[in-house]
């Protein structure tokens, strides 16, 4: 699957390519779903590329898609690494408020 090949190239480091790659399938009419986004947002964080990881982020919502629990994880455990830690916990409150309840991980 498509995430499996993207989740495939970022980790092993190869994160510009599937960025090109989730871009070239948008372009084709591919529309993602969550875990499309979580992967490539994921990858993202694991870079430190934490600005891209937000606009991706902001995509998502654009698009209508409504965050998981794992794409609002993912970008807590960013901001935290960054040491943005105001930031990560303005985005556990918006957790809260879609009602995507945190868990140990979180």
């Amino acid at each position: 699957t498509c995430a499996s090949l993207l989740d495939g190239l970022c980790k092993n480091g190869r994160l510009n390519e599937a960025v090109a790659t989730f871009e070239d399938l948008e372009k084709k009419g591919f529309i993602p779903n969550i875990v499309i986004y979580n992967v490539i947002i994921d990858g993202l964080c694991e870079a430190g590329k934490l600005k891209d990881a937000a606009n991706m982020f902001s995509k998502l919502l654009s698009r209508g898609l409504q965050p998981d629990c794992r794409a609002y994880t993912t970008m807590m455990k960013g901001l935290c690494k960054k040491g943005l830690l105001t930031q990560a916990k303005q985005l556990l409150g918006k957790m809260e408020e879609h009602e995507c309840h945190p868990n140990q991980i979180t």
